[in-house]
């Protein structure tokens, strides 16, 4: 569940319409816009991703998979 959430939050719904939408403006003569200032979506697409994985500790799924019935105690947690 936390991979999905990243996986949005660096690919939102929609981007890949918003992306081919913005070349057909510039291939319409719209060559000083830029990108992100129409489409918002587009600017995880391009950012660098940062080396850190997303946080589990201390969240609410954390604290779920924690008193999971049956469930492991995962070590250094």
């Amino acid at each position: 569940m936390i991979g999905w959430s990243y996986y949005f939050s660096r690919r939102p719904p929609g981007w890949k319409e918003d992306l081919r939408s913005f070349y057909q403006l510039k291939a319409a003569g719209a060559e000083k816009i830029e990108m992100t200032s129409i489409y918002p979506s587009l600017k995880p697409i391009f950012e660098t991703p940062s080396s850190e994985s997303p946080k589990v500790l201390g969240t609410q799924i954390h604290n779920f998979m924690l008193k999971a019935k049956g469930g492991k105690v995962l070590e250094g947690l």
